[in-house]
């Protein structure tokens, strides 16, 4: 275990999972192996810059391109023509008297529409919810984990707390997923259970609640599976659950 007594303490942290002190730059506990809320290195300060520069280069270009056209010289503006059109001369000749008008016969009285009976009134149809939270029973984490398959889109449910907030990639950025540990409330000072983790996907629609770091949630969904998970520290990989969360309770928050 290396010594962290000589390091400053405005680079020191501390485990959001143990709580012991380490170093910032640390991606990892070294004591209990959680691996640390990441921020964005260098790549990812480079990548931004660049990106940024990149669209003030093309707003410069189109300020360029739309200014030049509202300057061309090449335009000249449209002439009237002012030559007199010929008058037509006047005709001395006859004209024939019109014909008499023939005479038209009475239009014939629209007949009465039939009477119409009033529809009956529909009752209106209640619309069931797109999901049944009520079907939903709480998860068995060892029994799930053990046979998975076995319980593949069964509904459930799980108090969790969120300790990381993931987008779904380059091909999927609309995706969110939570990883979570479980979360007993009854238990006053630990209630935290970090050997019950899980990934849960948010498939929930528009409108729906914003989740952050920390907050308690009860989620709503079916079982997705078991997945690996690739520890960095330790590089090993560990099984946990996930779940497709089509709706959730927000019991705490860390505003």
């Amino acid at each position: 275990m290396e010594d962290y007594s000589q390091i400053p303490q405005d680079k020191m942290t501390t485990c959001f999972k143990c709580g012991k002190p380490i170093p910032k730059k640390k991606r990892s506990c070294p004591y209990c192996s959680a691996r640390q809320p990441g921020k964005i290195g260098c790549l990812g300060a480079v990548g931004i810059a660049v990106g940024v520069l990149l669209l003030l280069f093309i707003i410069l270009i189109i300020v360029v391109v739309s200014t030049a056209e509202r300057t061309d010289p090449t335009e000249q503006p449209a002439t009237t023509q002012t030559a007199e059109t010929p008058q037509p001369e006047e005709s001395t000749v006859a004209e024939p008297e019109p014909a008499p008008a023939p005479e038209q016969e009475p239009a014939p009285e629209p007949e009465p529409e039939p009477a119409h009976e009033p529809e009956p009134e529909q009752e209106p149809v209640e619309e069931k919810p797109s999901f049944d939270r009520e079907a939903c029973e709480e998860i068995d984490y060892k029994a799930f984990l053990r046979n998975p398959d076995d319980h593949l889109d069964t509904p459930v449910k799980a108090t969790v707390k969120i300790v990381q907030i993931m987008d779904g990639g380059i091909f999927d950025r609309n995706t969110k997923y939570y990883r979570c540990y479980g979360y007993d409330a009854a238990q006053e000072y630990f209630p935290e259970d970090y050997d019950k983790e899980f990934l849960i996907y948010d498939q929930r629609g528009d409108g729906a609640i914003k989740l952050l770091d920390d907050d308690v949630i009860v989620v709503y969904g079916t079982f997705r599976g078991a997945e690996q998970v690739r520890r960095a520290l330790t590089r090993t990989n560990d099984e946990v659950l996930t779940i497709n969360m089509k709706d959730c309770d927000l019991l705490e928050s860390d505003d």
